[in-house]
């Protein structure tokens, strides 16, 4: 399992005068929504203080995906609604590649089909 900081340490620069536990908080609805619509690990309670390690691979996405809920809330100093939209649809890449690593399976030699001679 993935310690929150792991992830942290990615968006706190980001979000100036977050508190962690607003940042840590979001990070779990992240990886939860990251969990179900991916399928690639099972999604964390809510209240758990880790991360399934698979997530690990995907550090960055999520990270996007937790900035764009942080920069979403209204009236907060790390508040920069220009900046959503952005973060969300890297965000919501990193879900697509992620579900078709899951999918598709992290092959790295191409599939290859033998063909037949024409007639036969």
């Amino acid at each position: 399992m993935a310690a929150l900081a792991e992830f942290r340490i990615d968006i706190a620069p980001d979000v100036n005068d977050c508190p962690p536990i607003f940042i840590d908080r979001q990070l779990m609805h992240t990886a939860i929504e990251f969990c179900r619509e991916t399928r690639i690990a099972e999604p964390p309670a809510l209240s758990a203080n880790e991360l399934p390690d698979e997530l690990l691979k995907y550090i960055e996405g999520i990270a996007h995906g937790v900035k764009a809920r942080l920069f979403a809330m209204t009236d907060k100093s790390w508040t920069q609604l220009t900046l959503v939209d952005y973060h969300q649809d890297k965000f919501v890449e990193a879900k697509a590649d992620a579900k078709a690593a899951f999918l598709i399976g992290d092959s790295t030699t191409p599939t290859t089909v033998q063909s037949k001679p024409f007639g036969f």
